[in-house]
C-alpha cells in the first residue's frame, strides 16, 4: 500500500472515531493557513512551527483545519509534524514545579505560547516550552491542542 493511500485511511480512520478529535502539529515555520483546498487560494496567514490545529475534514492531500480561536482554514498534509504541542488559551497563566495547586509557581505563560507534550498526570500536563526548553506542569483547561 502507497504512502499516500496509507496516511488517507491513517486520517480517515481517525476522523471517524466517535468523539475523538484529531489534532495535528505543524512542522515548519511559515507554513499556509489557505482559504481553500489548494495552492490557487488565498493564504490567510502564516503559521509557526508547532502551531496545534485540530483536523474537520480531509479531502486529498488537504486537510481542513481549526485553531484554539475557532479560525478555520485549509493546510496541505505534508506541514504536519508527529509531535503533542498545545497553546495557551487564557491570557496569563501559571507555569508550576509540579502537577498541583500546591506547587510552586516558577513562570508565567501568555496567550499563543506553545509547549511540547511531555506527560499528562490527571488533569495536568508536564510540558517543554517550544523556544526556552525549560519544562513546567500546567492544568489542562488552561490549554488547547493535542493532549
Amino acid at each position: 500500500m502507497g504512502g499516500k493511500l496509507k496516511r488517507i485511511l491513517f486520517f480517515g480512520v481517525c476522523l471517524c472515531m466517535l468523539g475523538n478529535a484529531v489534532y495535528v502539529s505543524v512542522a515548519v515555520d511559515g507554513a499556509n493557513f489557505r482559504t481553500g483546498p489548494g495552492l490557487s487560494y488565498d493564504i490567510k496567514w502564516d503559521l509557526d512551527k508547532n502551531y496545534p490545529l485540530q483536523v474537520l475534514v480531509v479531502q486529498g492531500d488537504w486537510r481542513k483545519v481549526k485553531d484554539y480561536q475557532g479560525y478555520v482554514g485549509w493546510v496541505h498534509e505534508k506541514i504536519f509534524s508527529q509531535k503533542k504541542t498545545v497553546i495557551v488559551k487564557g491570557t496569563i497563566i501559571n507555569l508550576r514545579q509540579g502537577p498541583g495547586l500546591g506547587y510552586r509557581v516558577i513562570g508565567k505563560a501568555y496567550q499563543g505560547q506553545m509547549f511540547l507534550v511531555l506527560r499528562k498526570y490527571g488533569e495536568w500536563y508536564r510540558v517543554q516550552d517550544c523556544v526556552t526548553d525549560k519544562i513546567y506542569w500546567v492544568h489542562g483547561s488552561l490549554i488547547w491542542g493535542n493532549k
